[in-house]
């Protein structure tokens, strides 16, 4: 694999879990990590894949690693992988206000998560945003186990044009534009306020099990 940073600053660490994401199908697929060798020989073939199939790729993604995993993944040249273990989860966000901040109020990339009782007023993107961002900025597993609660947006999604417009609403659970199948997942959106919204005041989509 071609990590996004340093050999010195990967996280992924023997006993992990790592998801794969096919491009093509959508596909998801678990394994555990038996061992991890850096490959300062894998840099050229790295750069090459990422150019053919990731040209908006932020990350160099030419630090080469070679895992050892307990099972294959379903996954080749240029799918993505992440840890869902090292995403935070089992976060909480309550009563936290978040003020004329620029892009989310809130960029949500963990699991098993609850955000409630919060306001977000003024931000130029998104209110509350739950999204993984694979194809330019490479970051993060889909969450899956959120609750939404009793949160108010106001006054969000007034810059136009900018990256992340996907994420244009007073709520998003969404991800990269033209990604391919449902993997966020069991969210639930309940008893918010949205006010004075620009863009959407709700976007779901790359999801399953959520309810509103």
């Amino acid at each position: 694999i071609g990590a996004k940073y340093g050999y010195d600053l990967w996280q992924v660490g023997v006993g992990d879990t790592i998801r794969g994401y096919n491009r093509t199908t959508g596909a998801v697929s678990e394994a555990t990590v038996q061992s991890i060798t850096y490959d300062d020989t894998l840099a050229g073939e790295l750069a090459t894949i990422r150019d053919l199939y990731l040209p908006n790729a932020r990350n160099a993604l030419d630090i080469g690693f070679r895992l050892e995993l307990d099972v294959p993944l379903d996954v080749g040249a240029g799918d993505l992988i992440s840890s869902p273990d090292r995403n935070g989860n089992g976060f909480e966000i309550r009563n936290t206000t978040v003020e004329n901040h620029r892009a989310r109020g809130m960029l949500i990339k963990a699991s098993d998560g609850v955000i409630e009782d919060n306001v977000v007023d003024g931000s130029t993107i998104g209110g509350i945003v739950v999204a993984a961002e694979p194809t330019d900025w490479q970051e993060a597993s889909f969450a899956e186990n959120l609750t939404i609660r009793n949160n108010t947006v106001r006054n969000t999604s007034r810059q136009k044009g900018q990256p992340g417009q996907e994420q244009t609403a007073g709520i998003a659970i969404t991800s990269d534009y033209g990604w391919v199948g449902g993997q966020h997942a069991n969210i639930l959106v309940e008893g918010n306020t949205i006010e004075n919204v620009a863009g959407a005041n709700l976007i779901v989509n790359y999801a399953d099990g959520v309810q509103v």
